[in-house]
């Protein structure tokens, strides 16, 4: 079976270095198919022109590359660069310029892309480890009805199903079946779909992984990643600065151990339904927008106001559900009366932060008497995890700036 590796980029230079940096490092990567979107602007120009010269400069390896005369967009792009290298070979491995490739990704990719090649309702495979759960199944990787799109790859006679078909969502949810398996795995589907009708984003990995869901498809993840992003920093397309856990392979791995049986994991149910829960970027910000200026209320009229009111409820232990700057503020408000036993994370990936430890739910110290929770548009969804391990008090963060 013939492999292809297709690698897209636009005008992110010391992005694209890593990944190809990354490709080097692996085994057997022959040769690569590159593709490059045009211009969009000039202030893109700079950084555009060294992505192009970076490009031409790869000499250890065979390259095909395609630099567009305009710009096409990412969604253009990426289907039009499947379609080109899936011409010429029977698979697609796919990697964008922001996903840097652990050395055995592609050792993997091959491995799982030569075992599922005649297993049809696999429609996908990825290096990308989502930052979850799931029990042990005695391999290296495990299934699920989601694709991503960070370093995957896929089959010609796969690929084929796909298409940017709008009236996809509106059969999948007129579908008692499929609505619930869009619960599960695709929460988040829907506002990107009405993105690419109100123009706030250019994805094509939504038709994709509305697709495998309406096919009742599989993909293949791995436990741990060989996928590193480096383009939650705001340059991306559709990921601003984000703060996500990446579970990574540190050491060289050479062999993969895949699984025999296409199933799903037993709980998928519960960790994929939380994990794929959907809150806009805009109700975050107002969340945050308003405990803001409610702190600033708080602390104009009396500074201790907060661990106060708390100590006269008797409350001195306590653990925090969430990190960054409201968390900051909240440790500096509380340090001097109330001690905060851990901060609570769903998929923890540090183990202290601000010298106090990071713990799962299930993991908070026994004499936590309160648990705060700084995202308070997730308030229910966190109430309903936190309840069924703790019985102490869960309250959201403006409750205490009442």
């Amino acid at each position: 079976m013939n492999i292809g590796i297709a690698v897209f980029a636009y005008n992110r230079s010391s992005h694209l270095q890593q990944v190809l940096g990354g490709l080097q490092k692996n085994r057997n990567v022959e040769k690569l198919y590159l593709f490059q979107d045009g211009l969009k602007c000039e202030v893109h120009r700079k950084e555009w022109e060294k992505v192009k010269q970076v490009i031409k400069n790869i000499d250890w390896c065979e390259t095909s590359c395609s630099f567009a005369d305009v710009n096409k967009g990412l969604s253009f792009s990426i289907v039009n660069g499947v379609n080109r290298v899936l011409e010429e070979n029977d698979a697609v491995v796919v990697l964008e310029d922001d996903c840097v490739p652990h050395s055995g990704f592609m050792t993997f990719m091959s491995e799982a892309l030569q075992k599922y090649q005649n297993e049809k309702k696999v429609y996908s495979v990825s290096g990308y480890a989502y930052s979850v759960t799931v029990k042990n199944n005695g391999t290296d990787a495990y299934f699920t009805r989601r694709i991503s799109s960070w370093g995957w790859g896929t089959w010609k006679d796969r690929w084929a199903y796909y298409q940017q078909d709008y009236k996809i969502l509106g059969r999948i949810k007129n579908n008692d079946k499929l609505a619930e398996e869009l619960r599960i795995w695709g929460k988040d589907l829907e506002s990107y779909l009405l993105g690419n009708i109100y123009g706030s984003c250019d994805s094509w990995a939504v038709f994709w992984a509305l697709t495998v869901i309406e096919q009742g498809g599989y993909c293949l993840s791995s436990n741990k990643g060989l996928i590193k992003n480096i383009g939650l920093d705001g340059t991306g397309v559709h990921c601003g600065v984000v703060e996500l856990p990446q579970y990574l392979y540190k050491e060289e791995k050479k062999r993969f151990l895949l699984p025999d049986t296409v199933k799903l994991p037993d709980e998928y149910k519960e960790v994929f339904g939380e994990y794929f829960s959907w809150v806009s970027g805009e109700k975050k910000l107002k969340a945050y927008n308003e405990l803001l200026l409610r702190w600033v209320d708080v602390l104009i009229d009396n500074r201790d106001a907060i661990a106060e009111n708390l100590n006269h409820k008797q409350i001195y232990k306590c653990s925090i559900w969430g990190k960054g700057p409201l968390c900051d503020l909240l440790l500096k408000e509380l340090s001097k009366k109330i001690e905060v036993l851990s901060i609570i994370e769903s998929n923890p990936i540090d183990k202290s932060y601000k010298g106090i430890p990071v713990t799962k739910v299930e993991n908070i110290p026994k004499d936590t008497q309160l648990i705060i929770v700084i995202p308070t548009y997730d308030f229910s969804r966190i109430k309903k995890m936190a309840e069924k391990v703790t019985d102490c008090k869960i309250v959201p963060l403006d409750f205490i700036l009442r």
